[in-house]
């Protein structure tokens, strides 16, 4: 799974739901239908959409038949939430506990950022479509804060951000939404293709209106509850 703003006070849509403690996952997870879209509206061929992920080598990072999957030993871990709004995350694949801290909540939604900010040095010259398409894909993106380096780096710059995610919440039961998203863009001069498995994020259908011709997407969107113990 993947797992990172000044401290926004919460809004209390939800007055009676007690959030601290601490989570784990349910053994199992429900799985949505695989989804993609192409610049001139969605695909609803199956074997269509099978035969594009296989084209892209991916076609095993998506679930094409039965509604659930089970959490694997990997993907355990557990969210302790303080009374404060502090959140530790800890898991399997973590060599040491995760600091986070809420950030927003409404009645539907929590949203929680890593405290330790993240770097992400950007090439020369990357100018690629799926570098546009790809945040754009994702619900929860992080504010990011650009600084240019000198030519003589090798980077045109380098964007500092801290790693956000929801968690969803519905008659006071915790889902953790885990998406795996594909954009992929190839024209006469370029192609390019990015794809990650199950992000702990959602589908932005925004992103749908700014499909440009060449353009594929194709996402899939998992759910596992989260029990307080």
């Amino acid at each position: 799974m993947a797992v990172a703003a000044i401290f926004i006070s919460c809004e209390k849509d939800n007055n009676s739901l007690q959030l601290a403690g601490q989570y784990k996952p349910n053994t199992n997870g429900s799985v949505g239908p695989v989804i993609m879209y192409s610049s001139q509206g969605q695909v609803t061929n199956a074997v269509a959409i099978q035969s594009f992920l296989q084209r892209q080598g991916v076609e095993n990072e998506f679930i094409f038949s039965g509604s659930s999957f089970p959490i694997g030993s990997n993907d355990l871990f557990t969210l302790a939430i303080t009374q404060n709004n502090k959140v530790t995350i800890s898991a399997a694949i973590l060599t040491e506990p995760r600091q986070a801290e809420i950030v927003d909540q409404t009645s539907s939604q929590l949203l929680i950022a890593l405290i330790d900010s993240v770097q992400s040095f950007i090439p020369i010259g990357n100018n690629n479509r799926c570098a546009v398409l790809y945040p754009a894909i994702k619900k929860i993106n992080s504010e990011k804060k650009y600084t240019p380096l000198p030519p003589g780096s090798g980077y045109s710059g380098v964007f500092t951000f801290r790693t956000m995610f929801p968690i969803e919440i519905e008659n006071g039961q915790f889902t953790l939404p885990l998406t795996t998203f594909l954009v992929s863009s190839s024209t006469v001069n370029n192609s390019c293709m990015n794809s990650v498995s199950n992000e702990w994020n959602t589908f932005n259908p925004d992103i749908i209106t700014q499909l440009q011709t060449g353009d594929t997407i194709v996402y899939q969107t998992k759910r596992v509850q989260l029990l307080k113990q």
